[in-house]
């Protein structure tokens, strides 16, 4: 429980004091709190909440198509990704998403060692970075997918992570921690 007096530096007095409150620090891990996904018209409306210590200043949030999914038609389709910088744990995002699978990072440029997920597997010859991810999520939009068939499929892409489901049609990350 915490509670707060102020002393006034003129005259020396205290001033009342503040109820009691009980105070809670957040976690290094990142969990997620609600990913809602729903629609208006042609639009898909996505409202993510999440919990944990923000080490950084602000969070990096972004929406991408997941590259082990993307379907490479002749016509060649849209490749929608969104990002938003904010101090606060939550985000919403309107967008016209073609059906797939979007994959959701939520990053924390100053995360300490042990609360971050470890980079997705290089491709085509590609250096893997570092990476500052502390939560990510997988959103499928417009159609039905099996969660073995996913995960799969995701775990050839991010081999050190494991995976569960979060509701119908989102499956989040979950660190191997030691």
């Amino acid at each position: 429980l915490v509670s707060v007096v102020a002393k006034s530096v003129s005259s020396g007095r205290l001033g009342t004091p503040c109820p009691a409150r009980l105070m809670c620090t957040l976690r290094d891990e990142v969990t997620w709190r609600r990913v809602g996904l729903g629609s208006a018209d042609a639009w898909t409306v996505l409202d993510l909440e999440w919990a944990g210590r923000l080490h950084g200043s602000r969070w990096t949030v972004s929406l991408n198509q997941e590259s082990a999914f993307r379907t490479h038609s002749a016509g060649g389709g849209l490749n929608v990704s969104k990002t938003q910088i904010t101090a606060n744990s939550r985000w919403s995002v309107t967008a016209s998403l073609d059906s797939g699978v979007y994959r959701v990072d939520v990053e924390d440029e100053v995360a300490p060692t042990g609360t971050v997920l470890p980079p997705p597997s290089p491709t085509r010859g590609g250096k893997t970075k570092a990476s500052t991810c502390r939560a990510r999520c997988w959103i499928c939009v417009g159609q039905q997918w099996d969660f073995n068939t996913m995960t799969t499929k995701l775990a050839e892409r991010y081999p050190d992570v494991s995976f569960r489901a979060f509701s119908e049609n989102v499956v989040m990350a979950v660190p191997e921690r030691a």
